[in-house]
């Protein structure tokens, strides 16, 4: 889908946030992905994790709602030549768009995701699923706990300014804290380089995806 590496892409933003993740971790440390959708960059996760031999905590955090996914722009109908159209087939052969119409509903979404990591055998390696707002879920966390955190949930300024302040005080010193859709909107730009410049922190790009350090 919107997560894709291959001949005509050989290095992707995702796999190469993860990738400084993977390395820079060791046994037991946590990794968040923060608005992960049907699951597909988090399969990616695990495939790393594994081929590591690193053992990691890892969760998945999402609202599951389509409805708001919509309304924050994290999937919509308005092909913009930067991301994958929704006409074009997905790896799958449906195209996003059609995919998008049978998941109007939240709980379709989630029991996509399940069924997904279940069929890949990929379940068991998932650490925990949290369903609601991710700056709310941000609060089970312990201060200072997480290794690597990748946001990628609400696009809007707000959104992503509320999961910034959120994460941020959960790194653990030295921690990767990253992002996507640098390129798919003003509003998570707005949001990540202000709070880049509040807590004099740089901002690193890869392609579309930020790091902050």
């Amino acid at each position: 889908m919107w997560f894709e590496q291959g001949i005509n892409n050989p290095n992707c933003d995702v796999h190469d946030l993860q990738n400084v993740g993977i390395s820079t971790s060791s046994d037991g440390d946590i990794f968040v992905e923060v608005g992960t959708f049907i699951g597909e960059s988090l399969h990616c996760l695990i495939d790393k994790a594994q081929y590591s031999n690193k053992k990691l905590d890892i969760y998945a955090v999402d609202k599951f709602d389509l409805d708001f996914m919509l309304r924050e722009g994290v999937v919509d109908f308005d092909t913009r030549e930067y991301e994958h159209p929704l006409t074009k087939p997905m790896n799958n052969g449906e195209t996003p768009e059609r995919y998008i119409k049978r998941h109007m509903s939240h709980k379709a979404i989630l029991v996509d995701f399940f069924n997904k990591l279940k069929e890949s055998g990929k379940e068991k390696y998932l650490n925990g699923c949290l369903v609601g707002d991710s700056w709310k879920i941000a609060k089970t966390f312990a201060d200072n706990s997480i290794h690597f955190c990748f946001i990628d949930a609400g696009h809007s300024y707000n959104a992503v300014k509320l999961d910034l302040q959120a994460w941020y005080p959960k790194m653990k010193k030295g921690g990767v804290f990253c992002g996507h859709d640098w390129f798919s909107g003003e509003g998570v730009r707005k949001a990540v380089m202000e709070f880049a410049q509040i807590n004099n922190l740089k901002i690193q790009t890869y392609q579309s995806g930020w790091r902050l350090i």
